[in-house]
């Protein structure tokens, strides 16, 4: 219990006051979700969204066939 009441410190564990404005909490949660990874900066997906494939080899097509039994 003692870990957990210093973690929160003074603020309780939150950043943002009860009383600030809608901005100031829209930036706060976008801070902490892309510091979690969920997207980035702007709230954008943390990817790139750019899709590379490789055409497919015969390794590709043996497992292929493997896996769903037909080609």
């Amino acid at each position: 219990m003692e870990i957990i009441n210093r973690a929160k410190g003074t603020a309780d564990g939150e950043v943002v006051a009860w009383n600030e404005s809608e901005s100031n909490v829209r930036e706060e949660v976008l801070r902490r979700n892309a510091k979690a990874g969920y997207c980035n900066n702007e709230g954008g997906p943390p990817a790139t969204g750019r899709i590379i494939s490789m055409p497919a080899n015969d390794k590709y097509r043996e497992n292929y066939v493997k896996i769903f039994g037909h080609d």
